[in-house]
């Protein structure tokens, strides 16, 4: 699982993509680390960041039918 984390990192930054990793990762480097599944990223919502985004998702693989760039424009 981490070499998969590891991987999705390293196509993010290839692809400039501007993200920050959030929740028991991100806390994991402040204080006591816990068992955690999954990686929360955070990505910037603007136009060429979600495409760089969905680029990056396409290259490490990741199921998109019935998404696009676009998707990943929206604020939270």
């Amino acid at each position: 699982m981490l070499s998969d984390y590891t991987e999705l990192l390293s196509i993010l930054n290839a692809h400039r993509v501007k993200y920050l990793i959030i929740g028991a990762y991100a806390v994991a480097v402040h204080a006591q680390p816990r068992a955690t599944k999954d990686l929360d990223i955070l990505v910037k919502a603007d136009q060429q960041n979600a495409r760089a985004v969905f680029a990056a998702l396409a290259e490490f693989g990741a199921p998109l039918t019935g998404l696009t760039s676009a998707d990943f424009e929206e604020r939270l």
